[in-house]
């Protein structure tokens, strides 16, 4: 009668429901992997000839690696996000900034880490200017910074794309202690997100 029970995924799968002295059996749980760090315990039951239960308990954990990466752009402090956009336009409604031709444009990039691991390798550039130079290359989990870029208002409706990729600060993952076992892969992908901006030139007579 022996069986297997996981504190949250259930029943597991055994190859049977015997064993002799000193034999052993590997027995299954599949799940899919949830973001932070996870425990589940197993608990394995038997009746011995002389009809006690036994049974013995053992935790596991892993963690579940989410990286994530925000990108906000601002023109002038506008969050000019998608046409079309209202020039000067009514407080609460979509704005974008309006401009003199000729007049400095400033550029705010808010990079912020909203994965569950540091990144680290951040690299920010911008479709039409080009790269971008940020504070630091590296963002502990929850944290922000702000990065500038300036240019000169040209005529017309204008719009350029922000672009950041931050690479998950992880260490390779060792040799499982289960032997047969291959070792997992590093989940360290780079992430990325993308976020446009725009204004409006105006000509001045």
């Amino acid at each position: 009668n022996i069986s297997l029970v996981d504190s949250i995924e259930g029943s597991g799968t055994c190859p049977g429901t015997e064993l002799a002295p000193g034999a052993g059996a590997t027995c299954v749980i599949t799940g899919t992997a949830v973001a932070g760090q996870y425990e589940n315990t197993a608990i394995v039951s038997g009746t011995a000839p002389s009809g006690e239960v036994l049974s013995f308990t053992n935790p596991s954990h892993y963690y579940g690696v989410a990286p994530s990466i925000e990108l906000v752009k601002y023109t002038n402090g506008y969050d000019a996000d998608a046409l079309p956009l209202v020039c000067n336009g009514t407080p609460g409604t979509d704005n974008q900034p309006c401009v003199a031709v000729g007049s400095t444009v400033t550029w705010t990039y808010v990079v912020t880490n909203t994965g569950n691991l540091p990144l680290t390798a951040i690299n920010l550039t911008d479709d039409v200017i080009g790269a971008i130079n940020c504070p630091a290359t590296s963002l502990a989990v929850g944290a922000h910074m702000h990065c500038e870029a300036t240019g000169v208002a040209t005529a017309g409706q204008y719009t350029n794309t922000g672009i950041v990729t931050g690479t998950p600060d992880i260490p390779t993952n060792p040799p499982p202690d289960l032997p047969g076992v291959p070792t997992a892969p590093t989940p360290n992908t780079p992430v990325t997100d993308t976020n446009p901006s725009h204004y409006f030139g105006v000509e001045l007579a």
